[in-house]
């Protein structure tokens, strides 16, 4: 009874005027105009989701960062390198030729990024050169920013490496 009598009032008095709405512009460059405008705002808002799902999944704190370098002018026959950390093989990976002679070049290059829990750690580092092993090891303890390592060709007539942090 109510109902009705709200609906009868509603009817007669009239009810509050809805914002009218713009008809569409017929004009097929405008409706072009505002699909690319629509895909550009689409495509920014998967990008900052992108972002800000890589921030979460694998913040900048909980990375453990690994390079290999060589001094400038090192003559090395490097075939192979594996890294352990905890027991658990994090690398196991083969120069190929073009590595090689960027690493000549350049000097530095990165190996691996990986997540790490906070604590003590200990890595084990094996390289092939020179048709020999090396047996590195190497314990830190990961804090809250990112790790930084580095496997580093100490004199190339040494034929010594050392693993430090960066």
């Amino acid at each position: 009874m109510l109902q009705s009598a709200v609906l009868w009032v509603l009817l007669v008095v009239g009810a509050p005027a809805l914002p009218a709405q713009e008809p569409p512009d017929p004009n097929p460059a405008t409706l072009f105009q505002e699909i690319q405008e629509l895909e550009l705002e689409a495509a920014g808002l998967g990008v900052e989701g992108y972002r800000l799902e890589q921030a979460l999944l694998s913040p900048g704190t909980d990375r453990l960062v690994v390079y290999f370098s060589l001094p400038y002018g090192a003559t090395i026959i490097l075939s192979r390198l594996r890294i352990d950390l905890d027991g658990r093989t994090l690398l196991d990976h083969v120069f190929t030729g073009v590595e090689l002679d960027r690493l000549l070049g350049d000097g530095v290059q990165r190996l691996m990024v990986s997540r790490l829990p906070l604590g003590p750690h200990h890595m084990d580092v094996e390289i092939q050169a020179w048709n020999q092993t090396v047996h590195l090891e190497h314990d830190f303890i990961k804090r809250a920013e990112a790790k930084f390592v580095e496997i580093a060709l100490v004199g190339d007539q040494q034929r010594a490496f050392e693993v430090r942090d960066w």
